[in-house]
């Protein structure tokens, strides 16, 4: 999933210094409905929380939509990539099983 910045973040990174890549997400099954995030160093993050600046009725392409249909993907043993469109990072995510240490986006899985 291809998108105007280098992934998902823990809050939304236009004009927020705070905000924090993360580069992996793991989900549990549809049951169970659980997910938990890992930052670039491969740690777990103190909180399962992503926030968007988008409304409750976004129909614009927001990343709430594409958050909510990535985590839907995985939870059926899909992976999903979000990846800056026009980036190395973007081609490797669309032509690499594995990815280089240095790739940059967020990989969502099951």
């Amino acid at each position: 999933m291809q998108t105007n910045v280098k992934g998902i973040y823990d809050r939304p990174p236009n004009g927020n210094s705070g905000a924090n890549l993360l580069r992996r997400i793991v989900v549990g099954t549809q049951k169970e409905g659980s997910w938990q995030a890992f930052d670039g160093s491969g740690a777990p993050t103190a909180a399962c929380m992503v926030q968007t600046d988008a409304s409750d009725h976004d129909t614009t392409g927001g990343m709430r939509a594409k958050v909510q249909e990535a985590l839907e993907i995985a939870m059926m043993g899909v992976a999903t990539r979000v990846v800056e469109a026009g980036t190395r990072s973007a081609l490797e995510a669309c032509l690499n099983q594995e990815l280089a240490p240095e790739w940059v986006g967020t990989e969502i899985v099951g």
